[in-house]
């Protein structure tokens, strides 16, 4: 029942040309490695909280050929932990924190600045009204 509603509901959203939230990381075109992870931890924690989300993730990989992203891990872990809404955010946020300050501290242990690949190349903000 939930597959089958999961695979219309991915076909009815497709053919009206709506993105899919927690769907197709850009820098991950074959999967976001975070995702798989989270999904097996939600699982684990709760089957039956986990369920419809493994039945999106198929629809969803079945129908348009993407991957869950890390946002669908975690809203479908904060939902196995019975989590408040909203949470997902929260540990995200909180993971991305973790990665700044560790990026900070390596870039200070190496005395220069790391990994610096984009240079901004659009109009500059004093050219706009």
């Amino acid at each position: 029942m939930i597959q089958r509603r999961a695979a219309r509901t991915v076909r009815e959203h497709a053919a009206r040309g709506e993105r899919i939230s927690g769907f197709g990381h850009t820098l991950y075109p074959n999967g976001d490695p975070r995702a798989p992870p989270l999904l097996a931890l939600a699982r684990s924690i709760s089957k039956r909280a986990a369920e419809p989300f493994d039945e999106v993730a198929r629809a969803m990989h079945g129908e348009l050929g993407f991957a869950p992203t890390i946002d669908f891990g975690l809203v479908a872990l904060t939902t196995a932990l019975g989590a408040p809404a909203g949470s997902a955010v929260g540990l995200f946020v909180l993971g991305r924190c973790a990665g700044w300050v560790a990026h900070v501290q390596e870039q200070r242990r190496a005395g220069f600045l790391l990994r610096p690949r984009a240079r901004y190349v659009g109009p500059s903000p004093t050219d706009h009204p």
